[in-house]
């Protein structure tokens, strides 16, 4: 079984107090962004965020620059289906961060993980590769 395979399992049998990372509230992911600067135009991109309620209480906040990358498409559509009408806001990225993939930020700058990712998903970045920017990001879409 692949990693796909296996999230997606995970994500159609379980329901969400069956899985230990569940969080109502995922206060240490928003104390974080806050001590980081996070406002209302700040672009969060949550890796590995699945079924997780960050998307929720980020949207809720006015956030509209919001996407969440998962290898589970099962996981995303649990998240897109609590949603309800907020689902249009964020950008669904169905993918294995831990696979090969190509990011694009502000249109110029490209970060190419490889497959030796360590298992927290670190990846070391030289910074001049990487500048932010308000004007909407490409997350590898073009819709939402």
């Amino acid at each position: 079984m692949d990693r796909k395979q296996h999230w997606n399992h995970v994500f159609e049998t379980k329901v969400d107090q069956d899985v230990s990372w569940f969080e109502a509230l995922p206060e240490t992911s928003l104390q974080l962004l806050e001590a980081a600067g996070m406002a209302a135009d700040t672009c969060v991109l949550d890796v590995g965020g699945g079924d997780s309620r960050l998307v929720d209480h980020l949207a809720a906040r006015g956030m509209d620059c919001l996407a969440v990358l998962d290898v589970s498409g099962a996981a995303l559509a649990r998240a897109r289906s609590r949603l309800g009408l907020r689902a249009a806001i964020p950008t669904w990225i169905e993918a294995d961060v831990a696979g090969e993939w190509t990011l694009k930020l502000g249109g110029s700058a490209m970060v190419r993980p490889s497959r030796s990712i360590g298992r927290n998903g670190a990846v070391a970045c030289p910074s001049s590769g990487i500048r932010p920017t308000r004007s909407p990001p490409n997350w590898g879409r073009t819709s939402r």
